[in-house]
């Protein structure tokens, strides 16, 4: 399977709070850096993953690109939801596998 459609499926697993797609979609040694913060295993990911649907109702990525790169991809997308309070999630992320 091609590296940008993984990441496709990795993001779509994560909006829908799928760990167990997303863990067949990741090899046991993956690690992903968030707009080049430290680096996150794989439980590290799911474990943030797991606390921001805690917060966010409707999570979701839109308006995705995504590159295939010598290790894997990069994509940047914009991460949309609903707050408890009612406010609004809007903001931009970028992931890259390390």
């Amino acid at each position: 399977m091609e590296s940008t459609k993984v990441a496709e499926l990795l993001f779509e697993a994560l909006a829908g709070c799928d760990d167990d797609a997303v863990r067949k979609l990741c090899t046991r040694n993956f690690r992903a850096s968030q707009n080049g913060g430290a680096a996150m295993d794989l439980e590290t990911l799911l474990g943030f993953n797991a606390a921001v649907h805690k917060v966010v109702r409707d999570f979701r990525y839109e308006n995705s690109v995504r590159s295939a790169t010598a290790s894997g991809f990069v994509e940047e997308h914009a991460v949309r939801g609903t707050l408890a309070d009612g406010g609004r999630l809007a903001s931009r992320s970028a992931w890259s596998p390390i």
